[in-house]
This record gives C-alpha cells, structure tokens and sequence, in this order.
C-alpha cells in the first residue's frame, strides 16, 4: 500500500499508474481517495486486484514527491 501510494504522489494531472495486488485493497482505494485520486479495482480471474489511478489534478493537499525534491 506505502509503495502505491508513493508512487501516486508522482503522478501529474492527467497520468494513469497501473498497480496489481493480492488483495482487493480496500484501505489502498480509500487513502487514494483522501489525497484526491480516482482510483479503480477489478478482481484478476486468476486472483488479486488491479489498480488503475488517475491524477486528474494536482491540488493544494497533494504534494509532489518528498519535501525537497
């Protein structure tokens, strides 16, 4: 979940990241949600979840990577 949500942190408006779990990720779909991503899953027929995420655009709560960067 940390690394996902890392990794949306570096999307810009517009981007797409594609994540695959082993789980439907409840909790990962929820914090997405609270940093102002759309995020959608769909159960894999062979198990887990995918993850699509959209950046549809960079507000003042979502930061751009690590402080200093």
């Amino acid at each position: 979940m940390q690394q996902a949500l890392a990794a949306a942190e570096w999307l810009s408006e517009g981007d797409v990241l594609e994540v695959l779990t082993p789980l439907m990720p409840m909790p990962l779909l929820s914090a997405l949600a609270e940093r102002g991503f759309q995020a959608q899953a769909t159960t894999l027929p062979e198990g887990g979840a995918k993850v699509i995420i959209r950046c549809l655009a960079r507000g003042a709560s979502v930061n751009h990577g690590p402080a200093g960067a």
